[in-house]
């Protein structure tokens, strides 16, 4: 049995302008909120350093590169981690 190579492509054009308005994805309300409450713990790319030599894994439908995260004096020499307080009134 053949499989067709092409099956599993993804049928939308690729690139950044995949609307014909520019507008990007509505995302649900719902999922919209748990992404700003998971925001205040983004890290920081800056901290994200990247050894000489990279380990790449390849998998499914990712590319995962080892990286170190740098500490910082911001948070007392913790990880990067930063936590955005910003309207939670405090």
């Amino acid at each position: 049995m053949q499989v067709d190579e092409t099956h599993y492509l993804d049928a939308r054009p690729s690139g950044p302008d995949q609307s014909s308005s520019g507008d990007t994805a509505q995302l649900n309300p719902k999922l919209r909120d748990k992404i700003n409450r998971l925001a205040r713990w983004r890290i920081d790319h800056s901290l994200v350093e990247f050894p000489a030599q990279p380990c790449q894994f390849h998998g499914g439908h990712a590319t995962v590169s080892r990286a170190f995260l740098a500490p910082t004096s911001e948070f007392g020499g913790s990880l990067g981690v930063t936590r955005n307080t910003e309207g939670r009134g405090g």
